[in-house]
């Protein structure tokens, strides 16, 4: 288990928890899961980037003073803290910012919500960039096209759609990269961008083996393979954080869907966050414990709350064990009595 300490960050005053190799974050809306798995990865990029408003732009579209956990008057309570297993970044103001000089994951992966619909936009795109190398007349607008990727780059458009971009192409061995050439008479910055690499993807339907584009895929088996594909080729030791993996699909398909990246997790040693509203989830999970592709000691499961009351996110570990049974999820006299 990975210690890690928020404080001051968004929703949360102060929150503790342990990371497994797999950990689930359940609750109802806003109550912090995603605001908590965020902080994680926002840790991760500011190691890599040295930025932390830039991170900030592109997985928010705000700078540390958006962030910052604001009381009913308005006022900002600084200093954020974000720790993990020692890693600890700190800021007391959007510009007094300490960050730590290494992380505890190799690299870090986004999955937000929104995948499906980000991943549909670049397939549009590859379309249309195909196009128009179609034709001789219309490859004037292709350095328009570029140039549109890199404002998506410099300008938070859609935050946090940079970063899951981003995060795909390196999947695939395509990164960003800053390269320096210094002369005598200056010096001369190389950069490459992954978001004018175009990427398209094709479905077969499993019973006819009809061939159709993405936009008429099953959504549930677009999002399956994107969960799918993150977790089999993030590097291994990484943080691969996956916002309401339930999204779309039937029961049956995310269990199976679940048990299946547990596995990988384990064999790949990667820090897998998932963020649910779903207790089919849990049960999964719970169920790959019984049948032995992970340790109770592996798994980590939060149940985040907030009220009127309490108005910072809480957080209450349940337990997890070997037989695939876990403690009982708060909130279920009250689904029961809503339905019954």
């Amino acid at each position: 288990m990975v210690r890690v300490v928020v404080r001051n960050w968004r929703c949360i005053e102060d929150i503790e928890v342990d990371l497994g190799t797999v950990t689930l974050l359940i609750g109802k809306n806003s109550s912090g899961k995603s605001s908590l798995a965020y902080a994680l990865y926002f840790l991760a990029k500011v190691v890599e980037w040295k930025d932390a408003n830039n991170v900030l732009k592109h997985l928010y579209g705000v700078d540390l003073d958006g962030v910052v956990r604001v009381d009913g008057s308005g006022k900002r309570h600084y200093p954020i803290v974000i720790e993990v297993d020692g890693y600890r970044f700190e800021a007391h103001g959007k510009d007094r910012v300490e960050s730590p000089r290494g992380s505890p994951w190799k690299s870090s992966y986004l999955l937000p919500a929104t995948r499906v619909a980000l991943t549909k936009i670049m397939q549009f795109v590859a379309v249309f960039a195909r196009e128009l190398l179609k034709r001789p007349e219309s490859r004037a607008a292709l350095p328009f096209m570029y140039g549109l990727f890199e404002l998506v780059k410099n300008v938070p458009l859609l935050p946090p759609t940079y970063f899951f971009l981003e995060d795909l192409m390196r999947l695939y061995g395509i990164t960003q990269y800053h390269k320096v050439k210094v002369g005598d008479l200056g010096a001369l910055v190389e950069m490459f961008s992954p978001l004018i690499v175009l990427v398209s993807y094709e479905y077969t339907d499993l019973f006819t083996n009809i061939k159709l584009p993405l936009h008429l895929a099953p959504e549930g088996f677009i999002d399956s393979i994107i969960i799918q594909r993150f977790v089999e080729r993030a590097r291994e030791g990484s943080l691969v954080v996956v916002e309401e993996p339930e999204i779309h699909k039937n029961p049956l398909w995310l269990i199976d869907l679940v048990k299946n990246i547990v596995r990988i997790s384990v064999e790949r040693k990667l820090t897998l966050v998932m963020t649910t509203h779903s207790d089919i989830l849990l049960h999964a999970v719970a169920k790959a414990v019984e049948e032995g592709r992970i340790s109770p000691e592996q798994v980590s499961v939060y149940y985040l709350y907030r009220d009127s009351q309490r108005v910072w996110s809480r957080a209450r570990k349940l337990k997890v064990y070997e037989d695939g049974t876990f403690e009982e999820l708060p909130g279920v006299e009250e689904v029961v009595s809503k339905l019954f």
